[in-house]
């Protein structure tokens, strides 16, 4: 068992790193996919936006849905990490847990994390470095991942 968990996403996938001491290599364990974020708008709605007419004269507007698709997808991948995350935890596999995600990612996916998960937060980085080797991720964090007490 790893102590030190590391989640590595932005808003397409998101990697799971385990470190096997406090000052070595990252160990990837599992990678979570969200290839619906890599499409465009325009792709994932099929149909153009509706028509209304008026009823009074004859002008016609167009109106869009309120909700964004790609947020939405977004809003439920983090569900899809979350939960990925509390299934380790019930199985004591961490003890810490090290968060770096896209700026517009790591605000949204700490609210939606559980208090027992945030209480295992030890580090965070608010940066876009989901696509770099696990070397490259390394040496972003600090030295020493370990925490003496936890």
């Amino acid at each position: 068992m790893s102590n030190i968990l590391v989640v590595v996403a932005d808003t397409t996938c998101a990697r799971i790193f385990k470190a096997t001491s406090s000052k070595g290599p990252l160990e990837e364990k599992e990678v979570l996919v969200h290839p619906e974020n890599r499409l465009s708008e325009k792709d994932l709605i099929s149909d153009r936006k509706g028509s209304a007419f008026s009823s009074h004269g004859s002008s016609q507007s167009t109106y869009s849905k309120h909700t964004d698709t790609k947020d939405q997808g977004t809003k439920e991948f983090i569900n899809e990490i979350n939960d990925y995350l509390l299934k380790l935890e019930s199985k004591n596999e961490f003890k810490q847990l090290i968060i770096i995600a896209a700026p517009k990612l790591l605000g949204a996916l700490k609210k939606q994390l559980n208090s027992g998960l945030q209480k295992r937060i030890t580090y965070e980085l608010n940066k876009n470095i989901a696509k770099l080797n696990a070397d490259e991720i390394r040496s972003h964090l600090p030295k020493y991942l370990a925490l003496t007490n936890l």
